[in-house]
């Protein structure tokens, strides 16, 4: 969405000085890639939903901006000061006029200054793919590849290749944290027919342990055993298409999955996402005692409703069978609470076993150019919640944001228990 106002250029500039020149103790090393956009179209690989970004005036394969971050994170006591520099850019181009061959190459680095931690530097390499159209129905690609699956929001039980493909965060939403992630090294192919697809992946093993080196390709995180994926999806009518799923790998047992969208009515959608199969507690794979592998179910169903207004609300019911009840929470000692959530989190899986989670996003608000999203989170094991809200405003090549997130319960329970209970950032994006 672009919008033209009339002191934007003088009020743009300001800010931008401003937040550079606050920026201070970060390292210039920063002159290289990062933050959270996305691609600006659905490559018939890729068909996991996307989250809207700004489009360039002129057609271009490259989308390239510079984000900066102040903010302040409220832990226990203590108010931490927080500066950020984020570089981000994605190159998306067909190399010949048939378009038979297309490269992708995504990255960012994400400098960060914390008042008790000092300045850190991390680069994500999202994407790094070449993909061969052979024809009409069949295509082929390979390299790093963002494979997500899921129709749900606040939590995919099918995006099977999740795990430990985060680096750096700056934003909680879901759909961002879907897109910044680092890729999978794989060799993926996809079969078109008549109202439906099918597609195969297969990742190698790579290595076996995440690294917080700075500039490491985390290798052992996206492919830490080789793994495959089958994917098949037939369209019966308008509003039955369901799609399945089969996953597997070394050391690990088959999971199926399940994923449905169905229209009940002209804005009202439904959904469902289901996944199942052998695997241990949430628990037992935080603190790696070796608990017993029984069949686990993992699901998340819900609706969402579009308003005449482009308002959308997405009410979401999350479930894990794997996760824990309250007297499962209650019976860990501190160490062991701040490693399963601290698992939880890199897995980007549900600690609990029952969640509500409400997500509202508002676009241009009443005409302002203004855009309002937000979610809360309430896991039922002991009622705690989690809280997050950003107001942005858009120019033609400029973003100004605030985003704030709060967790709320007494400290004995799940999101009680983290340390960081609230955080505040305002973010000036730049395009280029």
């Amino acid at each position: 969405m672009t919008r033209s106002f009339c002191p934007c250029a003088a009020l743009r500039s300001s800010l931008l000085v401003l937040c550079l020149g606050a920026w201070g103790g970060v390292s210039a090393a920063a002159d290289a890639s990062a933050p959270d956009g996305l691609p600006a179209e659905l490559d018939a690989l890729n068909l996991a939903d996307q989250v809207e970004v700004k489009s360039p005036t002129k057609v271009t394969p490259w989308r390239v901006f510079a984000e900066v971050g102040l903010g302040q994170i409220r832990e226990t006591a203590d108010n931490l000061t927080t500066r950020r520099l984020s570089l981000d850019g994605r190159y998306d181009d067909r190399w010949n006029s048939a378009g038979g061959l297309r490269v992708v190459l995504s990255g960012r680095i994400d400098v960060g200054h914390r008042r008790d931690e000092g300045t850190q530097d991390v680069a994500t390499l999202r994407e790094a793919y070449v993909g061969w159209q052979l024809n009409d129905a069949t295509a082929l690609e390979f390299g790093r590849i963002n494979v997500r699956h899921g129709v749900a929001y606040g939590y995919n039980p099918t995006d099977f290749f999740r795990g430990n493909a985060l680096r750096a965060v700056t934003s909680p939403d879901p759909a961002v944290l879907r897109e910044n992630r680092q890729g999978t090294v794989a060799l993926q192919a996809q079969h078109l027919w008549r109202n439906g697809s099918i597609t195969a992946l297969v990742s190698p093993d790579l290595g076996h342990m995440p690294t917080r080196d700075a500039y490491s390709l985390d290798l052992g995180a996206t492919n830490p055993g080789t793994r495959w994926l089958f994917a098949v999806g037939q369209r019966f009518s308008d509003w039955l298409n369901p799609q399945l799923l089969l996953q597997g790998g070394t050391g690990q047992s088959a999971q199926g999955g399940l994923n449905l969208a169905v229209p009940l009515g002209n804005a009202v959608v439904g959904f469902a996402e289901l996944a199942w199969g052998q695997g241990e507690t949430v628990t037992s794979a935080a603190l790696q005692s070796g608990g017993p592998r029984r069949s686990r179910t993992r699901s998340a169903l819900g609706l969402t409703v579009t308003t005449a207004f482009d308002l959308s609300l997405t009410l979401e019911a999350q479930g894990n069978s794997a996760g824990l009840n309250d007297s499962d929470w209650r019976s860990l000692d501190a160490t062991q609470r701040a490693a399963v959530l601290a698992w939880a989190d890199a897995q980007q899986d549900l600690p609990t076993r029952q969640a509500l989670f409400l997500h509202a996003l508002w676009k241009n608000v009443s005409g302002s150019g203004v855009d309002l999203a937000g979610y809360v989170r309430r896991e039922a094991a002991t009622g705690s919640r989690d809280h997050w809200l950003e107001v942005r405003y858009r120019w033609n090549d400029t973003d100004l944001a605030l985003q704030w997130q709060q967790y709320s319960g007494d400290a004995t329970s799940v999101f009680g228990f983290v340390p960081a209970r609230r955080n505040i950032e305002v973010q000036l994006r730049q395009y280029f």
